[in-house]
């Protein structure tokens, strides 16, 4: 079982902050918008175990999902309020929910994962056979 103290500034590029149950996760490069690579490819499954194993967390920002459009300086403000009404919710129904939401994602993966990987491992493999590159 992890603990917000214990991982809270133990990644490079993703910033958090709780309150109340509710986690919020910036992701970012130097401060600034995330730029992918070996870093956070590294970082994100150990984060994402961390956060799920914490039971403290009722709540984390970004599934998707979009039913407003605001300015951006209301943004960050409106997504709180509604993590906040989130967090008020039996902590079963949140689970149960999440479930609900996380299955599409596992199904994807499963049908994705190997070929991705699969791709990516052939372009390794044309990088190191082609000079120049």
């Amino acid at each position: 079982m992890a603990r917000f103290d214990d991982y809270v500034n133990k990644y490079q590029t993703i910033r958090m902050e709780r309150r109340n149950g509710i986690l919020q996760m910036t992701f970012h490069t130097d401060g600034g918008p995330l730029q992918w690579g070996l870093l956070p490819h590294g970082e994100f499954p150990q984060a994402f175990r961390d956060v799920g194993s914490d039971p403290e967390n009722k709540v984390v920002m970004e599934l998707g999902l979009v039913s407003e459009l605001l300015p951006r300086p209301d943004l960050l403000p409106r997504a709180w309020t509604l993590a906040e009404q989130l967090a008020q919710r039996p902590s079963l129904l949140l689970r149960y929910t999440r479930v609900l939401f996380t299955q599409p994602l596992k199904r994807q993966l499963i049908d994705y994962l190997g070929y991705g990987l699969a791709l990516e491992g052939m372009s390794v493999v044309d990088r190191t056979l082609t000079p120049g590159t």
